[in-house]
């Protein structure tokens, strides 16, 4: 299936008023879970706005993107998003890999994004700053950047859209005229997780451990981290990610390990979350009311930790042996509960998902 000139128009009538015409909107995130859900998030609202929406993604997410609406223009691959746990030989031989991935898919979503371009040049590219090889190409005028997470850069001179709150991106005002906060931009891509057993959460309190898709973790961090609920009335629903469940040997029988998880509807029976601080996982736990145990590893990931600390809706683990201490604390903790619920404010009058649609559709009617 592909995108033809009969596409349907964006009536006047829709959500954007005056805006009429022949809308195609090409997007093109980062080939990573984290990047592709809030892009999917958008491409979903801007099908409701009847515009015609490609996508850029690796074969895994292609019925996903399907089930939106959306187009999906399959390339590359997501086995390059990986940052090894240390810098082991082990280590090093895996970031070796993961460079080798990440120069393929590169080259392969570039070529993809050429031909669509050249056979049917959109209104509007709408892209992820960190695919730093799609700078550059003829998109027809400056491409909109979406910032999935806190912006790094001025990425060219086009519009910045933001996924997430002001207060998690210090220093925007030095973009001001660019930047648009469009978001938060969670829930928009939902992997099927069949036989999940929910029955195992009824009548326990429930922590859920998730540091993400991208950076691992060592298989006896995680470990540690379940047996300190060893015998407690906890169920303990652990994401391994990237770090081979076998890994982590003989589990509690009231923890659950598993490579991925439904975040998203755990969280709405959760207790506790124990995160890295990614954006996505930090806006969706902020929705469901959450407290966070945040251990990050990257410095965008610290940034976020220490805006959370200070709206005072989570904390940073003493140690992993004493996880459940600290886990019991925080469910008995005003100030947190208090914080917790500051957070949860700021994202319900935050812009939502269809504004951030209109935004895009504004940028492309005024080309």
């Amino acid at each position: 299936m592909r995108c033809k000139r009969s596409r349907l128009a964006v009536l006047s009538g829709g959500a954007v008023p005056g805006i009429v015409g022949w809308m195609g909107i090409l997007l093109v995130p980062y080939p990573a879970r984290g990047h592709i859900g809030p892009f999917l998030k958008v491409g979903a609202e801007l099908v409701r706005h009847r515009a015609a929406v490609r996508m850029v993604v690796p074969p895994r997410y292609r019925d996903a993107v399907r089930a939106a609406g959306v187009v999906p223009v399959v390339a590359g691959s997501d086995a390059g998003a990986y940052v090894p746990p240390g810098w082991a030989p082990a280590d090093l031989a895996g970031r070796r890999r993961a460079r080798v991935r990440r120069r393929r898919t590169a080259a392969e979503v570039r070529a993809a994004c050429d031909r669509e371009i050249a056979e049917e040049p959109p209104e509007l590219a709408v892209v992820d700053p960190h695919a730093r090889w799609l700078r550059g190409l003829p998109f027809g005028g400056e491409p909109a950047w979406l910032w999935t997470t806190s912006p790094g850069s001025t990425a060219g001179r086009g519009p910045l859209l933001v996924n997430g709150l002001p207060e998690f991106h210090r220093g925007h005002g030095r973009w001001r005229g660019r930047i648009r906060f469009a978001g938060p931009l969670h829930g928009g891509l939902r992997l099927p997780a069949p036989g999940f057993p929910y029955e195992r959460l009824t009548g326990h309190r429930v922590l859920v451990v998730s540091f993400g898709t991208v950076f691992a973790r060592r298989g006896e961090e995680l470990r540690m981290i379940a047996e300190s609920f060893r015998g407690s009335d906890w169920t303990v629903v652990l994401a391994t990610g990237p770090t081979p469940v076998a890994s982590l040997g003989r589990l509690p029988g009231n923890v659950l390990a598993l490579p991925s998880i439904p975040q998203q509807e755990l969280l709405r029976r959760a207790d506790v979350l124990v995160t890295h601080g990614g954006m996505n996982s930090v806006l969706e736990a902020g929705a469901a009311g959450v407290p966070m145990l945040i251990a990050p590893r990257s410095r965008e990931q610290r940034r976020t930790a220490a805006t959370l600390i200070a709206l005072g809706a989570g904390v940073r683990p003493v140690c992993r042996s004493s996880l459940r201490r600290q886990a019991e604390s925080l469910v008995l903790d005003p100030r947190l509960a208090a914080g917790v619920d500051r957070l949860r404010s700021l994202i319900r009058a935050s812009p939502s998902a269809a504004e951030a649609a209109e935004q895009v559709l504004e940028l492309a009617a005024a080309r």
